[in-house]
């Protein structure tokens, strides 16, 4: 069987669509789904003074984006009667809300994280309801990862800083639990 990685960045519903029909017509269908969406913003809740339009994009890229991929790769799966594996990476945030410093506070990106967690367990128990041998869904939810999350956001050098005080993991860890996850029997 062919594999093929893709990456999906846009947050547009017709031009994801497009993308999951592509890959059943050229693939035969999505076996694996890794949903990484993720980023943070300096946009807190309560910050009337800001566009709420921002709050929304970052729902829209760490949430709903994450739940579209997931259901069109839920179809593809079930569609075939084949095995699937949809893994959220989530993050540690998404059980636990705490600030980087003082004066960042992670805004919206903690909400949308425990939304991922949830969503992760409705999935879990939407397969086990329908007693399916053929699905799994796990949500990965690393702490500190260095990437340019932060640097991307334009956020202040004390975050950035952040990494140099404590301990942290790079993609390349993450990489390895997924390939394990994906080892793992399915009994």
């Amino acid at each position: 069987r062919r594999q093929r990685q893709m990456c999906i960045r846009d947050r547009n519903n017709q031009e994801t669509e497009a993308v999951f029909l592509w890959i059943e017509e050229t693939l035969g269908g999505v076996d694996v789904l890794v949903n990484n969406a993720g980023a943070v913003r300096d946009q807190g809740i309560l910050e009337h003074e800001k566009p709420l339009a921002e709050v929304g994009n970052l729902i829209a890229l760490n949430f709903t984006a994450s739940i579209r991929c997931a259901r069109l790769a839920f179809r593809s799966i079930e569609a075939r009667d084949s095995f699937g594996y949809i893994i959220n990476i989530n993050s540690i945030h998404g059980h636990s809300v705490n600030s980087i410093s003082d004066s960042f506070q992670l805004g919206v990106y903690p909400s949308t994280k425990y939304a991922i967690t949830a969503a992760t367990e409705v999935m879990r128990r939407k397969l086990v309801n329908k007693n399916s041998k053929k699905g799994r869904v796990t949500s990965l939810s690393p702490g500190l990862v260095k990437t340019q999350i932060f640097k991307n956001a334009g956020l202040p050098q004390e975050v950035e800083d952040f990494f140099l005080e404590n301990p942290y993991i790079l993609p390349e860890d993450i990489a390895n639990n997924v390939a394990y996850l994906l080892s793992t029997p399915s009994h």
